[in-house]
This record gives structure tokens, C-alpha cells and sequence, in this order.
């Protein structure tokens, strides 16, 4: 599921610190206008639209280097959207907005017409590439509910900030499985090459870097011999192409019931993995979900290595996830029901099987 009209809209307004009076005359258009289309009342117009885009981008607003994938995003969006809407993104169009003449006391015209220049071309060459994504055994997330404002939160640290470790943390069955899927397939489309791959087994690093390089590279490059050589060659593969790789279940290379998350044996190459990515430069993205955090994260946190803990449901969530239970009760019995279980959405259903089946329903009998 991609983001919504009036979410990017005000992601990218909020980049530019333009308030919507300011945007809209610099758009072209009425500030009542804006307010609609940030609500998600209405759409653009194509001439609208295009105004908005033109001052989003001489704004800053829109991603350096990414500057036409944030405009095709805000297009397409409104296609999705709007009825009205039968334009098709204009490729041309937009060209000829990043050679516009600068603005006195900006770089010259010569400066930005090389600078944007390269980034036409690498973004035509990223939109030229055939999309691949491998999804393991990621779970299917078409009845995902809540943990909106988490969802929007990390994507804005992935496609925002160019985010190149997160990991997101919780107890087991807190959703950081079904979390990290949902906001893995929001984000998708950004992405060339989408890798998701669980470690409940435990495999050895070398086997799990020979997999993804083959992926990552459409099986053209053999992985070399050695972990060493294999992370440096799984580097590289992120350079080039901008991909996302997802780690699930990262606790299972740790040693059971200690505090301090120590690799088990044989699993030390991981932790060699996890700093090479946090540190490197490069254009992609590791996810890791996790009940202990990998010991090197502490190190490098900051605006391109991230730690998310994950807490349990509200109410409201919880109801919805327990929606197809057809468990009865009041507010208040329902906040006690969610609460002893911390939100937990694994307990919370097999409690409410339970209620359903034991109890006919009756969350005051069961409590």
C-alpha cells in the first residue's frame, strides 16, 4: 500500500517549513485549496498540481538526488486518487523544471544544471531497472490494522532521513513481524530490490550473504569466498542499487536468557554484517526486527542508524484486531482486557478465541 495524497503532501510541506498560506502562494493557488488537499477532501487540478511540484521542488523539499521519484510519487498519488485525474506524469515537464534559471543568491545556472543533470540521469536509469522483490517468508499483511502513527514514523526515518539501519524492537508477539512487513511493502516501490529473509533458523551469515548477493545482483555475481569478502561484495551490490533488506527474528543469534545479547557460536559474523552496514555509505536500507538489540547499534545511532521500541495496542487497535471475535463489552471492560494483556496482539487473540469460545463472547464474564 502506497502513501496517500495528502500524507506526502504534508511530509514535504513540513521539509520545506512553508505554512500553507506560504505554499499556496507559491503555488498559485488559494490556501484553502491547500488546506483541502492535506485534509484529502479534494485533489489538484494537472495545472495545480504542477504548480505545486514547482515549489515544492525550488523549496528544497523534495529528496536531493530523488527528485523525480517524489514528484511521480505526489502524481501518481492524485492518479490513484482523483477521478478527474487522466494526465499521466510528464517526464519532459519536469525535466525542464530542474534547468529553470536560479534565483538571485542561488547557485548558478551552470552549477545546478550539472548537479541536476547527474540527477535525472541516475534517477531515468533507477526507473529503468526492473523492480525485484523476494519476500521469504514475510507475513501477508492485508488484514494489518493500526500502528498508523508508527507505520508514518518509520517510513519518514526510510525515505526521509535515508535511514540505512533501523531496528525495531518489542517482546514477542508484539507485531514487530507483522509491522516490519506492512511498512516494508509501503515503502516498496522506493526500493530496486526488496530482500526479506528470517533467521529463526539461525543460519550462518556466510549462507545468508551468499543468498542475498546472488538476489542483489540478478545472480550475475558469484559470492566470493569468505565473510570478510562476502560483506565488502554485499556493500558494494547496496551502492549500486537502491535496495531494502529485512531481517527478521535477528534474537535467534543471540544465546538464550541473557541480558547483554551475546552472539550464540558461529553467529559473531552478524555482528561484523550489522556494523559494516550502519557505517558504510551507501543508498540503501537493513530492517531487523529484534527482542534484544544487536549490541553494535549503541555505537552508531543517529540519523542513519535508528532503534524503534515497539509497545503494545491501544484500545481502539486492539478492538479492531479482535473485530472478527464478535466480542461484546464496555469501554471500560475492554481498556482492562487490552491492558493486562499489554497490547500484545499474539496474547490478545488467543485470549479472544477463548472469550469467544468459552465465554460466547462476554469480555465481563472472562475478566
Amino acid at each position: 500500500m502506497t502513501e496517500v495524497f495528502s500524507d506526502l503532501l504534508l511530509r514535504y510541506r513540513a521539509r520545506a517549513r512553508l505554512t500553507q498560506r506560504e505554499l499556496a502562494t507559491r503555488a498559485g493557488a488559494a490556501p484553502r485549496s491547500v488546506q483541502d488537499w492535506e485534509a484529502g477532501v479534494t485533489h489538484p487540478t494537472v495545472e495545480r498540481l504542477q504548480g505545486l511540484i514547482a515549489a515544492l521542488l525550488a523549496a528544497g523539499a523534495l529528496t536531493a538526488g530523488y527528485e523525480r521519484e517524489d514528484a511521480d510519487a505526489l502524481w501518481s498519488a492524485v492518479e490513484r486518487e482523483s477521478p478527474r485525474m487522466h494526465a499521466a506524469f510528464d517526464v519532459e515537464w519536469f525535466a525542464d523544471l530542474l534547468y529553470l534559471p536560479p534565483a538571485p543568491g542561488e547557485a548558478s545556472r551552470a552549477e545546478r544544471s550539472i548537479s541536476r543533470s547527474a540527477s535525472v540521469a541516475s534517477a531515468g536509469e533507477r526507473h529503468a531497472a526492473e523492480r525485484r522483490e523476494e519476500w521469504g517468508e514475510a507475513p501477508d499483511v492485508r488484514a494489518f490494522v493500526g500502528r498508523s502513527d508508527e507505520l508514518l514514523l518509520l517510513s519518514t526515518w526510510l525515505l526521509d532521513s535515508r535511514c540505512r539501519l533501523l531496528a525495531i524492537l518489542g517482546m514477542g508477539g508484539i507485531g514487530k513481524t507483522a509491522l516490519s512487513s506492512k511498512l516494508a511493502r509501503d515503502v516498496a516501490d522506493r526500493y530496486e530490490r526488496v530482500y526479506w529473509r528470517s533467521l529463526r533458523d539461525a543460519p550462518l551469515v556466510s549462507d545468508l550473504l551468499a543468498g542475498a548477493i546472488g538476489f542483489l545482483s540478478d545472480q550475475q555475481l558469484a559470492p566470493p569466498v569468505g565473510d570478510s569478502e562476502r560483506i565488502r561484495a554485499f556493500l558494494q551490490l547496496l551502492r549500486e542499487r537502491r535496495c531494502l533488506v529485512i531481517l527478521d527474528n535477528f534474537e535467534t543469534l543471540f544465546e538464550p536468557h541473557r541480558g547483554d545479547a551475546r552472539y550464540r557460536d558461529g553467529m559473531a559474523g552478524y555482528g561484523r554484517l550489522i556494523q559494516a552496514i550502519a557505517e558504510a555509505a551507501h543508498r540503501s536500507c537493513a530492517i531487523l526486527t529484534s527482542r534484544e538489540a544487536p549490541p553494535e547499534l549503541a555505537a552508531f545511532a543517529g540519523e542513519t542508524v535508528r532503534t524503534f521500541r515497539l509497545g503494545g495496542l491501544g484500545v481502539d487497535d486492539g478492538q479492531t484486531l479482535l473485530a472478527a471475535k464478535r466480542l461484546e463489552g464496555t469501554p471500560e471492560q475492554w481498556a482492562e482486557l487490552i491492558a493486562r494483556y499489554g497490547g500484545n496482539g499474539l496474547a490478545l487473540r488467543v485470549v479472544g478465541e477463548r472469550i469467544r469460545e468459552l465465554f460466547n463472547g462476554d469480555i465481563g464474564a472472562y475478566l
